[in-house]
C-alpha cells in the first residue's frame, strides 16, 4: 500500500508492490487517508493529523538540478508528484501524525545521539523501481545504512510504535518521477534517462522533518547530528 505523495518509492513499491508510506485511498482534492483503521496506534482524528517524513536534503544546487528533472518529466509527461517535495534522500517513510505528537518528535530529535554525526552522499546516474519510478541514484555506504536503521529503532522505541519498519533492504535515491507515471510513459521516459550522465556529492550533519501541508511538502525542522 501506498501513498502518491510519498517519497519513499523503493519501499513501498518493493513491499507491497507499492515514504513511503499511506494507503492508496487516495483525493487529490483532500489529501490521502488511511483506509482499514491502519494507523490505529495513533488514534487523533484523520482531521486531526498530518503526514510527515524524515529525510536528509540535498543542497540548493542540487536540488536546482533535481527540479529541471521534475519539470521535465512534468512537462512531458504530466508526473507532478515528485516536483511536491524538495530532493530528499528519505530515512523514515511518511507517516501520519497529529500536531500534539510533533511535539514530541521534536524533543525526541533533539535528545537523539547518532552514532554518525556527518555523512558524505555520492550520486551518480539514473536508476527504476518496477517501471514506476525514475530516480538519481544515490551510493549506498555502511554509515548511511547504519543511521538509517538506528533511526528507524530509535523513534519506534521511543513512543513512535506506527513508524513502519523498512522490509526491504534500504535503497537510498532522489526521486524525479513516481506514482503518477504510466508503465507506458515509463517507457517512453526511460531511455532518456538511463544512460544519462550525472554525478554530485555532498555533505551534510542535519536530519530534516517534512510536513504535508495542502498537498506540498514543506520543510518542518532541522536537527544536526551529535
Amino acid at each position: 500500500m501506498y501513498d502518491p505523495n510519498s517519497t519513499d518509492d523503493s519501499q513501498n513499491f518493493n513491499r507491497a508492490d507499492a515514504p513511503e508510506s499511506a494507503p492508496r485511498n487516495n483525493d487529490r482534492r483532500g489529501g490521502y487517508q488511511p483506509r482499514n483503521n491502519r494507523f490505529k496506534r495513533n488514534p487523533a482524528p484523520p482531521s486531526e493529523r498530518k503526514m510527515y517524513y524524515v529525510a536528509l536534503l540535498c543542497p540548493q544546487e542540487i536540488d536546482a538540478q533535481m527540479d529541471e528533472y521534475k519539470d521535465q518529466m512534468r512537462n512531458d509527461y504530466g508526473c507532478e508528484v515528485a516536483a511536491k517535495s524538495p530532493a530528499h534522500i528519505t530515512l523514515i517513510t511518511p507517516f501520519w501524525m497529529s500536531d500534539g505528537k510533533y511535539k514530541d518528535l521534536v524533543e525526541k530529535l533533539t535528545d537523539f545521539e547518532s552514532i554518525i554525526t556527518e555523512l558524505t552522499l555520492n550520486m551518480s546516474g539514473f536508476n527504476c523501481f518496477n517501471k514506476r519510478v525514475i530516480f538519481a541514484d544515490v551510493q549506498v555506504t555502511d554509515n548511511l545504512i547504519a543511521l538509517q536503521e538506528q533511526l528507524e529503532t530509535y523513534l519506534k522505541n521511543t513512543g513512535f510504535p506506527f513508524i513502519r519498519e523498512s522490509k526491504k533492504p534500504f535503497h537510498p535515491h532522489v526521486t524525479i518521477a513516481t506514482r503518477d507515471i504510466s508503465e507506458e510513459q515509463f517507457d517512453d521516459a526511460w531511455p532518456k534517462f538511463e544512460n544519462l550522465e550525472y554525478s554530485a556529492s555532498f555533505s551534510t550533519n542535519a536530519l530534516h522533518v517534512m510536513r504535508l501541508v495542502d498537498d506540498q511538502w514543506t520543510h518542518a525542522g532541522e536537527f544536526i547530528l551529535k
